[in-house]
Order: structure tokens, then C-alpha cells, then sequence
């Protein structure tokens, strides 16, 4: 998958049936993600029966922000990965996000995900955080996760854990993949 393959396909179909300007967004990202997605995009929306909110479109903004470090890491490293889940099923049914779906999902060969995690210090800065059991010793997930620090996002079943909440890209290493 090429750096921009899946932001393409999400910005392009975005900025085809979004059309209202709106005044400047106030986001805690690395980029300027409004030159980057076109004032239009934040614009309210009814997908699919589906409202979303200019709040979800914000979110979306930060997570494909997160999605370009994680491409620029692993450009530059030359690590494979490739979309995931519900991920996947955006683009394709969607051309895009899933209307509520509030994250990305990337999956990557177990050796490329092993040198992303041994990379990933001194790769990031902040707002970013790759979040593991080693980076957040309240974290009890068995995947990582590319996460703005900046950001405070969580869902209620979560919130006492004690880990750091915020939006996320979720990176699962591949095992036993045969990817040749």
C-alpha cells in the first residue's frame, strides 16, 4: 500500500460529497490537517442513515494524521502493512470511514511489527505515542497502538483502567502469514 493510498481514497470521496465551508478547526495534530483535507471536510453529514457529527469528522482528522506518521515510519523503514477490519470494510462499502467507526486499523508482518516497536522512540514525537505494555504500564492490550496524546478519547468500560486514552490507530502484527 503506498503512504497515501488509503488517505486518498478517503479524501478524495470525502471531498467529493462534502460541499459547506466552515470556519477553522482547532485540532491537536502533528500536520495542518485542514490544508491537508480541505475545510469541507469537517462539514456535517448524513451517511448511510447515519449522522456524523462535525465532532466525528475531527476525530477522523487526527486518526488519519496518525496514519500519515505511521506511513512515514514505515516509508522509511520500509516495513509492509496493510488495512484491517473495519478499516477495509470503510473503503470498500463506504469509500471511506464507516460513518461511526472512530479509529483505523492496520495489520503488518510480525518481524516489521517487531522493528516498529524497537523503532518507535526515537521515530516519534510529540503529539504521538505507540502505546504497548513497555510505553504505558497500564496498558493490557496484546496489540499496539499509534495514539495523540493530545487527545482524550475513551470509552466507559475503559476510563478506571489507568492507561492513557486518546484517538488511535491499532497495529496487529501478523503470524504465521505466509506474505511472499
Amino acid at each position: 500500500m503506498s503512504k497515501w493510498g488509503l488517505v486518498e481514497m478517503i479524501i478524495i470521496y470525502i471531498r467529493i460529497i462534502n460541499k459547506i465551508h466552515m470556519n477553522t478547526i482547532n485540532l491537536s495534530t502533528g500536520r495542518d490537517m485542514v490544508s491537508i483535507l480541505g475545510e469541507d471536510f469537517f462539514a456535517e453529514e448524513v451517511r448511510c442513515e447515519y449522522l456524523v457529527t462535525e465532532k466525528m469528522k475531527k476525530i477522523w482528522a487526527v486518526i488519519l494524521d496518525l496514519y500519515l506518521e505511521f506511513a512515514r515510519i514505515c516509508d522509511k523503514y520500509q516495513l509492509r502493512y496493510y488495512g484491517y477490519g473495519g478499516t477495509i470494510l470503510g473503503a470498500i462499502r463506504h469509500q471511506g470511514f464507516i460513518p461511526w467507526d472512530d479509529d483505523l486499523d492496520v495489520c503488518m508482518p510480525r518481524t516489521d511489527y517487531e522493528k516498529l516497536l524497537a523503532i518507535a522512540s526515537e521515530e516519534l514525537s510529540e503529539p504521538y505515542l505507540l502505546q504497548t505494555p513497555q510505553t504505558d504500564s497500564c496498558y493490557y492490550k496484546t496489540i499496539a497502538r499509534l495514539m495523540n496524546k493530545k487527545t482524550t478519547y475513551a470509552s466507559r468500560a475503559f476510563l478506571h483502567s489507568g492507561m492513557a486514552h486518546g484517538c488511535i490507530l491499532d497495529i496487529l502484527p501478523l503470524d504465521n502469514c505466509n506474505l511472499d
